[in-house]
């Protein structure tokens, strides 16, 4: 897979066929794969933040959500496409859907959308979708391990924005017995229930 650097940070170089094919390929796989999704603002606290440096580095695919990076990319030459955290999130539950893969969400309890909005959205615009929820801190504090493994998801997706959500991923996907894909979307559920991004400071 080809990459670019920005800011020192790896950004992959692929198209929608590519990811396409990464995704089932990861899903008929047996190994545990991560995705994460930085933009400038995340590349820019990798500057800072050296854990969440090696962890984005570290991933199987790192999607350009940003047209800033774009713009990166073109200043070195080079074509990036851009792929949004919605997109990616609808994509993938729509394949997950369509290959009967569980999956998960881990949701941050202070964020728009409560655990019963994401489910009710879920059911209306992905009816044969098999899924949990689990409302937790952004620190993942409370995170309940045993319930994740007894409903056994393929998919997995952190919903606590950077960088935890990065960092949740990073220390959890070993821990998920039956995981094959590991998710950082950030607020991206907020656009399946209809809500905008929320912006605001967190709430632990």
């Amino acid at each position: 897979m080809n990459t670019i650097r920005i800011l020192g940070t790896k950004i992959s170089q692929i198209n929608k066929k590519e990811l396409k094919d990464f995704l089932n390929n990861t899903l008929s796989g047996s190994e545990k794969k991560y995705i994460t999704t930085p933009n400038p603002e995340i590349i820019l606290k990798t500057l800072d933040d050296e854990e969440l440096y090696y962890i984005i580095n570290n991933s199987d695919l790192a999607l350009a959500d940003g047209f800033g990076l774009q713009i990166a990319a073109i200043l070195q030459g080079k074509v990036l496409r851009r792929f949004t955290g919605a997109d990616l999130t609808q994509d993938l539950l729509s394949l997950a859907e369509k290959q009967a893969e569980k999956v998960y969400i881990l949701n941050w309890r202070g964020g728009l959308s409560s655990e019963n909005e994401i489910s009710t959205a879920l059911k209306s615009k992905y009816p044969k979708l098999i899924f949990a929820i689990q409302n937790i801190n952004k620190k993942a504090s409370l995170l309940k391990l045993n319930e994740i493994n007894d409903f056994s998801p393929s998919i997995v997706f952190s919903c606590l924005g950077s960088p935890w959500q990065e960092k949740n991923i990073f220390h959890l996907q070993q821990k998920i017995n039956s995981l094959k894909l590991y998710v950082g979307v950030g607020g991206r559920f907020d656009f399946i229930t209809n809500k905008p991004e929320n912006h605001s400071l967190p709430r632990l």
